[in-house]
């Protein structure tokens, strides 16, 4: 498995685990999908897109640009973390 696609687990974990605690703890999802679907749907969507893309990710040929997928994902992270924080 590439370093990529270890990275993107990682931080889909974070994602999930820190949208899980902003949850119980009062923060309020404003992804639309979330509040239309509920967070169970989205959690699973969520998951199967990241095996999509892992799946993507491990048969194309390595690009310096790869990097921005669990990049853009930890961009969430840390939003999560500072409205967990600040709520």
């Amino acid at each position: 498995m590439r370093n990529v696609s270890i990275y993107l687990i990682i931080v889909e974990f974070l994602d999930i685990l820190t949208t899980t605690i902003g949850l119980e703890n009062g923060v309020k999802e404003i992804n639309p999908f979330a509040v239309y679907m509920g967070f169970e749907k989205v959690l699973l969507v969520k998951i199967l897109t990241t095996v999509f893309v892992i799946f993507v990710l491990e048969k194309k040929k390595p690009n310096k640009y790869d990097v921005l997928v669990p990049g853009v994902i930890l961009f969430f992270v840390i939003w999560n973390i500072i409205n967990i924080v600040l709520g």
